[in-house]
């Protein structure tokens, strides 16, 4: 039983808890596949950067849903 408990310890989830900001890299580039964002994972205290075009997994989340909903740019990437 307590190697059950472990493994249940031992998963890897990484909820995102807010969406800080978005940017291009380079920043002259204003293609979709070098779109960034900053995201703030629950219970980290840092922050990562994430691309966007191919990470839907992350376009899935609420708070990219909730932050996209105030970037017309980002609109495009939420599934429907």
């Amino acid at each position: 039983m307590d190697e059950l408990r472990a493994a249940q310890e031992r998963t890897d989830t990484f909820d995102v808890e807010t969406v800080v900001n978005h940017f291009y890299k380079p920043a002259s580039s204003k293609a979709k596949k070098n779109l960034f964002v900053t995201v703030k994972w629950r219970n980290y205290e840092e922050t990562t950067i994430e691309p966007v075009a191919s990470n839907k997994q992350l376009c899935r989340t609420q708070a990219f849903r909730d932050y996209a909903a105030t970037v017309p740019i980002l609109q495009g990437f939420i599934p429907k």
